[in-house]
């Protein structure tokens, strides 16, 4: 069993500024469990286009608030206490 603390992952290259957000990698493909879980923050009031080839994508917003648009064009409103799952294309 491990810990991470965000204030740790900070200092390694799990850490990654994106551009219009952070996202803090606390479990990684190299822990060996199959799946991954980071801490993302979105910058208010930006847009971003993301595509994801080798993965899904599974959020749980814990503050703030956006929306995320499909590529059916549908449009998903996150707000703490939702989930959004990434369906397989």
């Amino acid at each position: 069993m491990f810990t991470r603390q965000l204030s740790d992952v900070e200092k390694t290259d799990f850490f990654v500024d994106w551009g219009n957000g952070t996202s803090h990698r606390l479990l990684t493909q190299r822990d060996g469990m199959g799946f991954t879980v980071c801490h993302t923050i979105v910058r208010a009031g930006s847009e971003s286009r993301l595509q994801y080839r080798r993965h899904l994508e599974a959020c749980y917003c814990i503050s703030g608030s956006g929306e995320v648009e499909d590529m059916s064009g549908a449009i998903h409103r996150i707000e703490p206490g939702n989930h959004l799952r990434a369906r397989r294309p």
